[in-house]
């Protein structure tokens, strides 16, 4: 299950699978995005209130696994100013909350294209995770790709872990750690459209010859407090990440270094004057981004 299928239904919302590893899924809110040639812009993206937007706009999608998310929030419009740079809007991911007598499971897909040609697609994931005043949950999940297409074979291991205390009833602290490798993610490029209609799963040469594709290493992490203080609430998150990319396009080569970081502060009350309900919002956001690129 990708953003694509989970968000099919959202009205506003655009979610196109490229069925290209090393671009990604093409997301789209309100028009804002559906320019973007790789990744996601404009929409930002969370996972347990970490960003995993960077500072230029920028969403890789490498990190997130859907395998242990137990809510996806979609939030458009104005009130997606609430968290910080988002013009097109807010697609908040949170994990599920295991149960406290603990759970440990596994699942393993599958499948093929149902052509002659090689094609397959083979995905194991592993869930264990324990709730109670300190809960936590973690999955590590692999996918083998072949592809349809000649020149669009994928590996792609990543872990994602989610550790959360909780001091007392008005207050929790939570980490949250996404790592990911993709050792191969083959880019086999766009061909002519009488191409298509005869040979579908053909590759254009040039890509072929110039072996476009991608190598990355992502890990992230993040720590948030939440404090309750009567009709107050206090948000403190600071997170960082690291992004080691190798980019073979059939023009060029790039090599790029990316670290990237942030603080967040936001106090929301819920007030109801003259017996009316108020809410309101104040926040600071501070991100910084470094680029070694060559």
């Amino acid at each position: 299950l990708g953003l694509d299928e989970a968000l099919a239904m959202v009205p506003g919302l655009q979610a196109d699978d490229r069925h290209n590893l090393a671009l990604g899924t093409r997301i789209a809110a309100r028009g804002l995005g559906a320019r973007a040639a790789f990744g996601v812009r404009g929409v930002r993206i969370l996972v347990d209130g970490i960003p995993l937007t960077l500072p230029d706009g920028q969403t890789a999608l490498t990190n997130l696994d859907l395998a242990a998310a137990g809510r996806i929030q979609v939030i458009r419009g104005p009130a997606s100013v609430l968290y910080g740079n988002a013009a097109g809007g807010v697609i908040s991911v949170d994990t599920r909350e295991p149960p406290r007598a603990g759970i440990a499971e596994g699942r393993v897909l599958a499948g093929d294209y149902g052509t002659d040609e090689l094609g397959a697609l083979a995905r194991f994931e592993a869930t264990v995770g324990k709730g109670g005043e300190t809960s936590y949950l973690v999955t590590a999940s692999h996918l083998d790709l072949d592809g349809y297409r000649r020149h669009s074979a994928a590996r792609r291991t990543g872990l994602n872990a989610r550790l959360r205390h909780a001091p007392d009833e008005d207050s929790y602290v939570t980490v949250v750690v996404n790592a990911a490798a993709v050792p191969q993610a083959q880019s086999p490029g766009s061909v002519p459209a009488d191409t298509l209609l005869v040979a579908p799963t053909r590759a254009w040469p040039t890509n072929v010859e110039t072996k476009s594709g991608e190598q990355v290493e992502q890990l992230q992490a993040g720590i948030s407090y939440v404090r309750r203080l009567g009709v107050h609430r206090l948000d403190l998150t600071a997170y960082g990440a690291g992004r080691a990319l190798d980019n073979a396009l059939p023009f060029a080569f790039i090599e790029l270094g990316r670290w990237a970081g942030g603080l967040r502060a936001a106090v929301r009350s819920h007030l109801e004057p003259l017996g009316r309900p108020l809410h309101l919002t104040a926040g600071l956001d501070l991100e910084h981004q470094r680029d070694d690129r060559r």
